[in-house]
């Protein structure tokens, strides 16, 4: 409410006040919903790459959180630069959920161990571009946010099938493993390292 001074009145402060509760209410059940939905999505994550799930579960699983698994998806795993000055890993993986969504693109992101992994998906089992585009985004935005600390990322290739999310999860790890300590600002792609 603006106001020159004196035409704000008690009526008014009022309504402002009641008003400021009803949003933050509303913001709360917005953040509860938002954090219950990255929970589901990142047990959904643990259960494919631990094999703790049997198959047909997780296909059952998959809709439930609303992930399309008929989609080929391409892993990506993501970490700050080993300082301890370093952002939090809370921060990396809002950095990677900001980027999904201004890409418009079809994401699973969970924070596991010292790393942020996400699983996006893609046209095809040939077509990594759009995942490396997204990693190059993501890449871009910790630099323009936190220039002074590097955050490294590793792509795995593309996985047709569910089963095969966990093979493409460890080559987006190796791909990590290998940016990290060559200290390579370009997230590695391992289809394009000749491992």
């Amino acid at each position: 409410v603006v106001g020159a001074n004196g035409d704000i009145d008690a009526l008014d402060q009022l309504v402002v006040e009641y008003g400021a509760a009803a949003c933050a209410l509303e913001m709360a059940k917005a953040k509860a919903v938002s954090d219950a939905e990255k929970r589901a999505h990142g047990d959904f994550i643990d259960a494919v790459l631990t094999g703790s799930v049997p198959m047909d579960e997780l296909v059952r699983w998959s809709v439930r959180v609303g992930a399309d698994i008929d989609m080929p998806h391409v892993a990506m795993a993501w970490r700050w630069v080993d300082d301890p000055g370093a952002p939090s890993l809370r921060r990396l993986e809002t950095l990677v959920n900001q980027s999904v969504m201004q890409h418009g693109l079809n994401a699973l992101v969970r924070p596991r161990g010292p790393e942020v992994v996400a699983f996006c998906s893609v046209a095809a089992v040939d077509k990594p571009e759009p995942a490396i585009a997204l990693a190059l985004a993501i890449r871009k935005a910790a630099a323009n946010e936190y220039p002074q600390f590097e955050a490294f990322g590793g792509i795995g290739r593309p996985a047709g099938e569910l089963g095969y999310w966990k093979d493409s999860y460890r080559e987006a790890a190796q791909a990590l493993s290998m940016a990290a300590r060559l200290r390579e600002q370009k997230p590695l792609y391992f289809g394009d390292l000749s491992v």
